[in-house]
């Protein structure tokens, strides 16, 4: 199992296409959160899963989304 914590910098950028003329760009620190767990099928291969929070500050404060991951890993050069 392991956890993931992080501090950032967002860059965020819109432009409406219809209706009036909403433009946002906007740089804000983010931080991210998360744990995740590794599981070894084989001395290379693993299974892994991860969720993260990630949490803007500022006026990016709405966009904060979890992430979750779920994939298989092999690893190169292991004895």
């Amino acid at each position: 199992m392991f956890c993931l914590s992080a501090i950032g910098l967002g860059w965020a950028e819109y432009e409406a296409n219809s209706g009036g003329p909403t433009n946002l760009k906007e740089a804000e620190f983010i931080a991210r959160f998360g744990l995740g767990l590794d599981l070894y099928l084989l001395e290379s291969v693993a299974l892994q899963a991860s969720s993260s929070y990630v949490l803007p500050t500022g006026d990016l404060e709405d966009l904060s989304y979890v992430s979750v991951v779920v994939g298989l890993q092999y690893r190169f050069g292991v004895p």
